[in-house]
């Protein structure tokens, strides 16, 4: 009985001992197959290289047809005109075909020979005879992108400048000649203001020599001042106390009519009130961009109506209408027949008249 227990517990202990040499082999193998994994994914020749170079070279192939595809166009309009296509003139419309920046565009020598284009990641070069060729990716290269909104009577432009080089980003010359430090940053975020529209041209300049512009144009800021406005009178002469109706459209082509803004008022004098004048803090505001009001006075004499137009821009435009003359009642003055003449009515226009009417 003793002997059977001692074995029994020695066949338990050479079990522990084998559970515990298989446990160990197990997580060798286990190790074993997480590095030929991770060889697998990540070497040279890895999956994940893999796809990643599979990805790069359908950009660029993509990138590569639709040059073509731009050349190809140039190519048939020219053949329209009867005129041959030159590495010249698609140096210098190219980039409207492919909607990128002018400065995306490089003609080189003199006459040009070839013409390197930047499209997305990659950058590109055409020969004289438009054999396309793939130079390889604008990584450490500088890239701008560029956004603006409009204000009031200017805009601003909000650039913001990349690098992957790690030398960073120098400075950028600005449209007004001046420069804005880089500080040898990867990225910087600069903001500009546009006062007038045209052509605002940035320039980027990294450490490692690298180059890039971006030009933006401006051309939605309204400086005009907004249209004549139509004024439209029933009358140009009525009674005292009596009233005239009078309609007047407010337009403006650029930004549109500010309401908030527009007045009317009557006035003894055919000369401008002037944007400035206090005179305009009493006037009326125009309810819609077409106003229909009646206009009186309580005195005689010519009266002009004044209308102040105003667009989105602050752009101020005032119009005067022509005289509206206010006469007074028609009196009758009894002359009584003498020898020289004789009784009758004689009407009177009190507004021209030097007498005043009791």
């Amino acid at each position: 009985m003793a002997n059977l227990k001692s074995k029994t517990i020695k066949q338990e202990k050479n079990n522990k001992g084998i559970t515990l040499i298989a446990l160990v082999i197990t997580i060798i193998v286990l190790l074993i197959l997480a590095g030929v994994s991770i060889a697998t994914l990540t070497g040279e020749n890895g999956i994940l290289n893999k796809s990643t170079s599979a990805k790069q070279d359908k950009e660029q192939q993509e990138g590569k047809e639709l040059i073509k595809l731009a050349i190809n166009e140039m190519m048939i309009e020219k053949k329209e005109k009867g005129e041959n296509l030159t590495i010249d003139f698609i140096g210098d419309h190219i980039h409207e075909k492919l909607k990128i920046d002018k400065e995306d565009v490089t003609k080189n020598g003199e006459p040009v020979e070839t013409v390197n284009v930047i499209y997305g990641k990659y950058e590109y070069e055409i020969d004289d005879v438009f054999n396309l060729s793939i130079i390889g990716s604008i990584k450490g290269k500088i890239t701008i992108n560029a956004t603006y909104k409009i204000l009031e009577k200017n805009a601003v432009i909000t650039i913001t400048v990349k690098t992957e080089d790690e030398k960073g980003i120098k400075r950028i010359l600005l449209p007004n000649n001046e420069y804005e430090d880089g500080n040898n940053q990867k990225e910087i975020t600069i903001e500009y203001m546009a006062n007038k529209n045209g052509d605002y041209k940035f320039i980027a300049e990294g450490n490692n020599n690298s180059i890039r512009a971006k030009t933006i144009k401006i051309s939605e800021i309204d400086t005009l001042s907004p249209n004549e406005a139509q004024i439209a009178l029933t009358s140009t002469r009525i009674n005292v106390g009596e009233s005239v109706t009078a309609t007047v459209i407010v337009s403006d082509d650029q930004s549109g009519i500010n309401l908030n803004h527009c007045f009317w008022i009557l006035n003894s004098s055919s000369e401008e009130i002037g944007i400035d004048s206090d005179q305009w803090e009493n006037a009326t505001k125009l309810n819609d961009l077409q106003s229909t009001f009646s206009l009186s006075s309580t005195t005689i004499g010519k009266k002009y109506l004044h209308v102040l137009s105003c667009d989105n821009f602050d752009n101020q435009k005032e119009t005067i209408s022509e005289g509206i003359l206010f006469v007074g009642e028609q009196k009758y003055l009894n002359i009584p027949k003498t020898e020289n003449n004789w009784i009758f009515n004689l009407p009177i226009d009190w507004s021209k008249s030097r007498i005043q009417a009791s």
